[in-house]
């Protein structure tokens, strides 16, 4: 629908939390998917290799100083101008930390950040703000704490092993302790005298 007929017979009006145009120019959804670039196997669950990102809207709007409505602007201060007024939401909307809702032709947008917002301004703009306004999604997720389970302590000597359970150390035979210690000390004396 082209901003004439939006202004003279009003269809649903596209906002932006609470900045509501004179007419839309122009609305560019975009739903965007990120995939893997390694070779995924044939059996795998493709889900895991492909993944949404947030979703993205532009959208290029008017405000007029001298809009086609019979009502009035609401609380906006009757000594500035709309247009002055709605490019100052829209500067708050850029800084500001929170998430807007935006209303569109085709949906209605929520947890929507405004991340670039331009506005020309030149002969043709003088009585009106157009603007191009980039929104994106903030997904919001819910935090899960689970509790930390704590390893056991074992007792001295006492290894944990992977898959087997606990094992009891096991007692070495004393005659083949002796023989050990004894093969030992002799190849320390052998590798001494060969300094």
């Amino acid at each position: 629908m082209s901003a004439f007929v939006q202004l003279l017979f009003g269809s649903a009006k596209t906002t932006i939390g609470s900045l509501e145009m004179d007419a839309t120019i122009e609305e560019k959804h975009r739903i965007t998917a990120t995939i893997t670039q390694s070779p995924v196997e044939r059996s795998t669950n493709i889900s895991d290799h492909k993944i949404i990102q947030p979703q993205e809207l532009v959208i290029t709007g008017i405000i007029s100083n001298t809009p086609a409505q019979l009502f009035s602007l609401g609380d906006v201060d009757p000594r500035k101008k709309a247009d002055v007024v709605a490019w100052d939401t829209l500067e708050e909307l850029c800084k500001t930390q929170e998430l807007v809702e935006v209303q569109t032709s085709l949906r209605l947008y929520q947890n929507m950040a405004v991340v670039d917002v331009q506005a020309p301004r030149d002969a043709m703009h003088q009585n009106a703000l157009e603007f191009t306004v980039t929104l994106k999604e903030v997904i919001i997720v819910d935090a899960i704490n689970a509790p930390l389970v704590q390893k056991s302590k074992l007792p001295a000597g006492q290894k944990a092993t992977n898959s087997k359970g606990t094992v009891a150390p096991k007692e070495v035979d004393a005659q083949k302790q002796s023989a050990l210690k004894a093969s030992l000390n002799a190849l320390k004396t052998l590798m001494r005298g060969a300094r």
